[in-house]
């Protein structure tokens, strides 16, 4: 136990908060969270706080001194060629009042809200840093780095306009484009990135030397705008302008290719939702799990932040959509999926190649994160020692034989000698298990094949690093035996596509 969790420990009292009692946390969060807007706020507090498992330290006096909420998601996690979904937390609202910094709140908050997802066999959390550096130390690692898009210029400016159609664009049952009426009583939901120190919600970083906008260059060479065809003498504007002779278009017109470009409306966000899910389970491995209501609740965050959702049919069908939020000047695509059969050169939002990482992620349940992966064939052996200077319950040797149909781990039971031995490589102490565990592989005191650090096993996991980069041998190990062992690994399989693109 570290001074200052010891300190926090001794001069604040924790509180564990369930449904409506979240809201309590609200003066906090108002206070530090101040760029957030009220509307923000009340939608927050109203919609998705009683949701969260919310954690608080009080000082003696009664002040709310710090918090920190997990939000709880269904994600979905392949295994091999199925999937299952679990209920995964996401830690987000870290915060404390400025006269109580530096005392060990966080760090005492951040240990029990792990420890209790030890407790229920959670195999991971995830989180967005608002600075990385502060959660490195806890053994957080980037399994998720998000594709930065491209929109076209002329896109840009038409998604930040709040407008209504003129008289007569409307047509009963028909998409107006992107024309966004406000409703009554759809409040902001998304805000803006918390302090350094602090967990971001809304992950709007710039980045060093980039320009405003993602993607707001107009390319010198285009002669035509993305989906619309130049006319003789005269440019088209979004179907905004009359042709001669023509009516006015209801909404965006189609482009060459036959897409046409609409805002969602509520009566196809259940056909969104199937589209998107079966997209995701095609080509990821790991991604929050999509349904009607995921979609109305994403809705509401985007138009929070004068944002929406915009689809791409044909013939009738959804070919793929985007979701876009304009919280200050800028135009920024959240998530963007595309159906691949389509290439990539006729949507007017496309991927720039490069990169973000934005989502942090920690094994909490060494046993239950290790049950996550699975063997491609044949079954494979390996004993690994894992070890976790947070969470005294992951350290020792885990016993694992991948199979295709379900991944065995056991921890193995230690004698005493061989865990004194051990005690210099882990700050934490290692659990024992059950006496006379008859379900033990091999027999007491057998060295673990392979050695692993927490952060180092997230990485690997989530297949952002190589077997070779993570595990470490023990000394004396002879090199034919290493890679004996490294070759067993590398045929493990792993959950390694991840899409994770929610921000609060």
């Amino acid at each position: 136990m570290s001074f200052l969790q010891d300190a926090a420990e001794g001069e604040f009292k924790l509180e564990r908060l369930e449904g409506d009692r979240c809201r309590w946390l609200r003066p906090l969060w108002e206070e530090v969270f101040w760029e957030d807007s009220k509307e923000f706020t009340d939608y927050y507090f109203r919609e998705k706080a009683a949701g969260n498992h919310g954690y608080a330290l009080r000082a003696r006096n009664g002040a709310l001194a710090a918090m920190l909420y997990l939000s709880p998601y269904p994600v979905m996690i392949r295994r091999k060629s199925s999937f299952g979904c679990r209920e995964i937390n996401y830690v987000v609202g870290v915060a404390t009042k400025e006269e109580y910094r530096h005392r060990g709140c966080m760090d005492r908050l951040l240990r029990e809200a792990l420890l209790d997802m030890y407790g229920k066999g959670q195999p991971f959390t995830f989180l967005m840093p608002a600075d990385p550096a502060i959660y490195r130390p806890y053994q957080f690692a980037y399994i998720y780095r998000r594709p930065e898009y491209r929109l076209a210029e002329e896109w840009a400016g038409r998604l930040g306009r709040d407008v209504r159609p003129e008289p007569g664009r409307e047509r009963a049952g028909q998409e107006k484009g992107f024309v966004r009426e406000e409703k009554p009583g759809l409040e902001k939901e998304f805000g803006l990135e918390k302090k350094s120190g602090q967990e971001k919600r809304i992950g709007r970083e710039k980045q060093a030397g980039q320009e405003k906008g993602i993607g707001l260059e107009k390319k010198s060479w285009q002669e035509e705008r993305i989906g619309l065809e130049k006319q003789t003498g005269q440019e088209e504007r979004f179907g905004l302008e009359k042709q001669a002779g023509q009516e006015e278009r209801d909404g965006l017109p189609e482009d060459r290719e036959g897409i046409r470009i609409m805002a969602a409306d509520s009566g196809r966000l259940p056909e969104l939702a199937g589209f998107a899910q079966e997209y995701l389970e095609r080509n990821y491995d790991v991604f929050i799990r999509r349904d009607e209501r995921y979609y109305r609740r994403m809705e509401k965050e985007l138009q929070a932040e004068q944002g929406g959702i915009v689809l791409f049919e044909e013939q009738g069908r959804i070919k793929g959509y985007f979701l876009y939020a304009r919280e200050t000047e800028e135009t920024e695509i959240q998530e963007a999926v595309l159906d691949g059969e389509r290439g990539g050169g006729d949507w007017p939002v496309t991927e720039t190649g490069e990169r973000k990482p934005v989502i942090m992620a920690r094994v909490v349940n060494a046993e239950a994160m290790l049950s996550l992966l699975w063997a491609q064939d044949e079954e494979i052996a390996v004993d690994i020692r894992v070890f976790d200077p947070v969470l005294e319950g992951n350290n020792g040797v885990w016993e694992c034989i991948f199979a295709e149909d379900g991944t065995k781990v056991r921890r193995r039971q230690e004698r005493e000698a061989d865990r004194q031995g051990r005690a210099e490589l882990t700050a934490a102490s290692m659990e024992l298990g059950s006496p006379g565990d008859e379900k033990a592989f091999v027999e007491p005191g057998r060295p673990a094949e392979a050695e692993i650090s927490v952060d180092a096993l997230v990485s690997w996991a989530f297949g952002c690093r190589e077997a070779g980069e993570c595990f470490r041998f023990r000394e004396g190990i002879g090199e034919e035996s290493k890679e004996r062992i490294l070759e067993r690994l590398r045929k493990v399989g792993r959950p390694g596509k991840v899409w994770i693109n929610e921000v609060v």
